[in-house]
């Protein structure tokens, strides 16, 4: 069975960061998945989410541990000093508004005990899914600027920089699309207007896996930050 994206990024996180009996802090936890997984290593997992929806999800899929998610925003957060082993940042920090990303960083370090880690996965702007992807919603802006704080980020010390791939696989164009459209319905429209352009890059892009659907590969970044 071909491991999925999330499991190929939980295995480096696993690998990277001591997980059990740590506090951890998910900053944009989603619908929850990385807190539920958390718990399954012996973390002590807290889930951040900016989106009521979202959390509402998370408490639904987790009701008996709904008061792991709170609602709250990165450059924000409503979370004690010097509290947590570590704290990430997965897939996250790009959707932090650019000109609040230092602030959102700084917050982690303010959270985080002496020597705690700051673990942040992104996705980078290149290769076939991001070129699949920006048709609909181009982060070439939000994915560079995310790098750009990390690189000028202080208080910490880079312990480990890894870069690899994962894969994102759909039947068909349509698959696609209605992925896309069903995090945000605004870009519905958009998708309609570059139907033909989307389907020729499915095409031409994606890679044939076995038993049908194409797949897309994203390189991804992970940087290990200790607290100091």
């Amino acid at each position: 069975m071909t491991a999925t994206p999330e499991d190929v990024h939980f295995e480096a996180m696993n690998r990277l960061v001591a997980l059990r009996g740590a506090r951890v802090a998910d900053i944009g936890c989603g619908t929850g998945w990385l807190i539920r997984r958390l718990r399954q290593s012996e973390a002590m997992p807290t889930g951040i989410e900016c989106t009521a929806a979202q959390i509402e999800i998370a408490r639904n899929r987790d009701t008996e541990n709904a008061g792991d998610y709170v609602e709250g925003v990165g450059q924000a957060l409503p979370l004690e000093d010097q509290t947590y082993d570590a704290v990430t940042f997965w897939y996250s920090l790009h959707h932090v508004p650019t000109d609040q990303m230092a602030k959102a960083l700084g917050e982690a370090h303010r959270i985080l005990k002496p020597g705690g880690v700051l673990y942040v996965l992104e996705p980078t702007p290149e290769g076939p899914s991001y070129e699949l992807d920006r048709l609909i919603d181009d982060e070439l802006a939000v994915r560079t600027a995310a790098q750009a704080a990390l690189d000028g980020v202080s208080g910490f010390r880079c312990i480990a920089r890894e870069t690899y791939d994962t894969a994102y696989v759909y039947e068909t164009a349509a698959e696609f699309i209605s992925e896309m459209t069903r995090v945000d319905a605004a870009r519905t429209a958009i998708a309609e207007r570059k139907a033909s352009a989307i389907q020729n890059t499915f095409d031409q892009l994606g890679r044939t896996v076995p038993g049908g659907g194409r797949s897309f590969t994203q390189p991804n970044s992970v940087r290990v930050l200790e607290k100091v």
